[in-house]
């Protein structure tokens, strides 16, 4: 690539390493070339005068005139990406010699018609952060997690470019995939809230079973002190022991109407609080779920991986897009402060 590009016209130094990979730990060769654009003009120069300014009256006595001088930012641009692609060529030819199915693409996702946010290169300081490698690694299972619920997806498209095919020579558009991918979320939120709405169904049948048994029991207890009463008057005394009695049946009495508040609150406040109360009953109502709908279940569980990739795939989108305007709000400062130096 050097030979290619540089040639004999520039100065440059260039360096290969291979080093391991500061996030998965795994191989990551690759070159770092720089090089002056200054262009060799035959005029012998030593290392000190070579990046010296340009002389236009007197070439020798300064250094070597830059390649870009006369070039707008517009022409900058298009040689760059030119370059890139050049050395692209370049490593796909060399890839494909050494019998590597991999390949490159000097151009960006959205030039590709790929629909996804590019990693943000972490570098040195932040990959060493566990958070900034934990959220990257995050951002990449959100990717396999959203490719692997959407494997049914390929299947059904290709069978509608094949049915587009029949009719009209195109493919489908990046757009009407995009519907169908939209389709499918918006049945897993309608799954979802089918799945809620059943759950809270039975949570609610949880609660209200929970609370019959409790006043059940209160019932059992209420009546054996009943019976007790009863028992109790028909051995009344009529003399001797009458002050014991008096005060067994009034333990009695209190014990009657302390059972029946309890009733009456575990049949109010307890089951309000107890309906109010989301954990209250969960892990009985998702085993009853999986055991008695098992395809609404299954269909839950693959809606939930889906939007939960959705919303990683969001949030690691949206902070790009922030990071994305703190360095273009840095660029812009840095050229206003450039601009006041000139």
């Amino acid at each position: 690539f050097v030979e290619q590009e540089l040639g004999d016209q520039h100065a440059y130094t260039w360096a290969i390493h291979n080093p391991k990979a500061s996030i998965e730990g795994g191989e990551q060769p690759h070159a770092h070339i720089m090089f002056s654009e200054r262009i060799q003009d035959g005029i012998d120069r030593g290392a000190d005068q070579f990046f010296k300014r340009y002389n236009s009256k007197h070439p020798e006595r300064g250094g070597c005139q830059k390649s870009n001088t006369a070039k707008n930012a517009e022409q900058r641009k298009t040689e760059l990406v030119e370059l890139r692609e050049r050395f692209a060529d370049l490593q796909n030819a060399f890839l494909a010699e050494y019998g590597h199915a991999d390949r490159v693409d000097h151009r960006s996702l959205a030039d590709q018609g790929i629909d996804r946010s590019p990693e943000k290169h972490l570098g040195w300081i932040d990959s060493q952060k566990q958070t900034s490698k934990d959220f990257l690694l995050a951002y990449r299972e959100a990717n396999h997690s959203l490719d692997q619920h959407l494997e049914y997806l390929p299947q059904h498209l290709a069978m509608l470019d094949r049915e587009q095919q029949q009719e009209q020579p195109k493919p489908l558009t990046h757009s009407q995939k995009q519907e169908i991918v939209d389709q499918k979320i918006a049945e897993a939120k309608q799954t979802t809230a089918e799945y809620q709405q059943l759950f809270e169904k039975y949570r609610i049948q949880y609660v209200d079973q929970t609370i019959k048994q409790e006043l059940k029991k209160y019932k059992e207890q209420g009546a054996g002190i009943r019976q007790q009463v009863e028992t109790l008057d028909q051995n009344k005394p009529m003399l001797f022991g009458r002050t014991e009695w008096e005060e067994q049946r009034e333990q009695l009495v209190r014990q009657h109407q302390d059972i029946g508040a309890l009733h009456e609150h575990t049949k109010t406040e307890k089951r309000s609080r107890l309906v109010s109360d989301e954990c209250f009953g969960r892990e009985v109502v998702i085993r009853h779920i999986e055991k008695n709908h098992p395809d609404l279940n299954e269909n839950f569980k693959k809606a939930q991986e889906l939007l939960n990739a959705v919303a990683q795939l969001k949030a690691y989108q949206q902070q790009q897009e922030r990071e994305k305007a703190k360095e273009n709000k840095k660029d812009q400062d840095n050229d206003r402060d450039y601009g006041m130096r000139m």
